[in-house]
């Protein structure tokens, strides 16, 4: 199972990852949210959104933390997606696996160099340039306090140790 968490000041051995955006379009004439997308069908989960409303006070990079709490350790997709209104800009996306006690660090950065770009199914842009989905294992970790933290819908946001369910 998978749980988004914000999560500060905890103690003890996590399996989880550090999803970090952040993105050289301008807030309010460009894009005013990031939008996440979690599927975690393929290890027992389902698919989770989260959404952060961009402001001038928004501060980068932002993340989202991603637990895992037991079951296999991947693959799973994840995707951020800057957006204007309803309409979405730039995506970009990784497939990875947790490992088992580590924090993994996963940058989706969301560039003005992918806006309109396509790429294939199993592909995103990276930098103006369709690269492979998938990540290499054993990405290093990534610190805790960094930039603004998204919390999904429906979850409050604390300083506290948590774990929010969906």
């Amino acid at each position: 199972m998978l749980a988004a968490a914000l999560l500060v000041g905890c103690s003890g051995e996590l399996t989880e990852a550090i999803v970090m955006t952040d993105t050289d379009l301008r807030i309010g004439s460009q894009i005013d949210a990031i939008r996440y997308e979690v599927d975690a069908t393929q290890i027992g989960g389902r698919l989770y959104t989260a959404q952060l409303d961009l402001g001038p006070d928004t501060r980068f990079p932002v993340t989202l933390t991603l637990v895992h709490d037991g079951g296999p350790l991947g693959p799973v997709v994840v995707a951020a997606e800057a957006l204007r209104g309803r309409r979405v800009v730039v995506r970009r996306s990784a497939r990875f696996s947790f490992v088992r006690g580590r924090s993994l660090t996963v940058d989706l950065d969301l560039t003005d160099a992918c806006v309109g770009l396509r790429c294939g199914s199993d592909e995103t842009c990276v930098d103006g340039a369709c690269r492979d989905v998938d990540l290499a294992p054993g990405a290093p970790a990534a610190p805790a306090d960094a930039g603004e933290h998204a919390c999904a819908a429906g979850c409050r946001c604390t300083d506290e140790c948590s774990q929010p369910r969906f």
